[in-house]
């Protein structure tokens, strides 16, 4: 925890490594959730 972290630039905008990683993987698992349909919500009513 102490040691020389990575950092990612672009432009004004630096971020670590392992922040950026987990900022890619809290989006991408929002948009599973977003896309994913519920269990059993494909069933019909009658």
């Amino acid at each position: 925890m102490n040691g020389v972290q990575d950092y990612v630039g672009w432009g004004f905008v630096h971020i670590s490594i392992g922040n950026l990683v987990v900022i890619i993987l809290m989006i991408l698992i929002f948009a599973l959730a977003v896309l994913l349909p519920f269990p059993g919500g494909q069933e019909s009513e009658r």
